[in-house]
């Protein structure tokens, strides 16, 4: 008898559990474009640019303009977490973003763009 109440024990562990585990959902890349609640702004300095992938915008990663406010969230919930298995970045230069508010929304825009 006490070998099957082991037994039983043992198996109430998760190690005994013969479901799969469900996959933790990957949100990189962030929808296109990405909601206007982390967007909303009134001037420019409300606006900030969060790099979400592994490389920077240059390289193939992604770069967005979310609210100041915004930015931690956007960061937990989109940010690029794991690396294929054959990972790199290029080693492209190009200009910086900034954010700007644009008709109360933030926006990326090139730092060489002419307004």
């Amino acid at each position: 008898m006490r070998i099957l109440s082991v037994a039983t024990l043992f198996c109430l562990l998760p190690a005994c559990n013969t479901e799969e585990a469900t996959p933790i959902e990957d949100n990189y890349p962030p929808p296109d474009p990405l909601e206007d609640e982390y967007r909303s702004c009134d001037v420019d300095n409300d606006c900030v640019i969060v790099s979400l992938g592994l490389c920077d915008h240059c390289n193939g990663g992604i770069s967005v303009a979310v609210n100041e406010d915004a930015e931690q969230t956007v960061f937990d919930l989109y940010a690029e977490a794991e690396p294929d298995e054959e990972w790199g970045c290029t080693l492209m230069a190009c200009s910086p973003l900034e954010a700007i508010c644009d008709a109360g929304l933030c926006i990326e825009q090139n730092t060489e763009a002419t307004p």
